[in-house]
C-alpha cells in the first residue's frame, strides 16, 4: 500500500522504479498507467499527468506507449541482445513519433 506519494517528472525525462523482488514497483507502475487488475483499483487520489486526469487520459487512443510506458521485470524476453539499449529506446521513441 502507498500513502502520500508524489512524483514529479519533467517532459522528456526518464525515470526508473528500482527495488527489490515484491515491494510494488509494478503495482505502482501499473497504477500510473491505468493497467491494474480488475479485482485492485486505487482507493483515494488523483494521477496526474500534464494537469490532465490519468482516468480521462487513459481513455484515449494512443496513451499507453506515447505518453507513459514501461519496460516489465524481465528485459531480456523484450530487447535483443545483438542490439544496445539505446538503439532500442531510439526505435521506440522513433515509433511513437517523439521528436525532442
Amino acid at each position: 500500500m502507498l500513502s502520500e506519494l508524489f512524483i514529479s517528472v519533467n517532459y522528456g525525462e526518464i525515470v526508473s522504479v528500482l527495488g527489490k523482488s515484491g515491494v510494488g514497483k509494478s503495482t505502482l507502475l501499473r497504477t500510473i498507467m491505468h493497467d491494474l487488475p480488475r479485482q485492485a483499483h486505487r482507493s483515494k487520489g488523483r494521477i496526474l499527468v500534464d494537469n490532465q486526469d490519468i482516468d480521462v487520459l487513459a481513455s484515449h487512443e494512443g496513451f499507453h506507449g506515447a505518453v507513459v510506458s514501461m519496460v516489465f521485470q524481465n528485459p531480456s524476453q523484450i530487447f535483443s541482445p545483438l542490439r544496445t539499449i539505446g538503439q532500442h529506446v531510439s526505435d521506440f521513441l522513433e515509433a511513437h513519433h517523439v521528436t525532442d
